[in-house]
């Protein structure tokens, strides 16, 4: 996976994880998620940063337990994987 993964807090909460290659993607996708409702409404938006290891580990063997691999967008808290998002898509 070449992809990093990024955790979204809303409010000092962690709300989703994001796969993507550089924080400008991963905020791409937070900002479609956001649009989508998929995400808390919160007037100065979400805060991106980069996942710990601990966390990207749990996402990951989650992922690998529903068959996904590494093939998602986003992870939703608490529990659901996005494969795509609007014309955004994790191929």
């Amino acid at each position: 996976m070449n992809r990093k993964l990024w955790t979204v807090f809303s409010d000092h909460r962690l709300v989703a994880v994001v796969a993507a290659d550089k924080i400008e993607s991963a905020r791409h996708i937070v900002a479609a998620l956001e649009q989508r409702n998929d995400l808390p409404a919160r007037p100065e938006g979400a805060r991106v940063t980069p996942c710990g290891k601990r966390q990207a580990n749990k996402v990951l063997r989650q992922a690998e337990l529903m068959g996904i691999g590494n093939q998602f967008l986003a992870f939703l808290m608490p529990g659901i994987f996005m494969t795509g998002i609007g014309s955004l898509s994790a191929a």
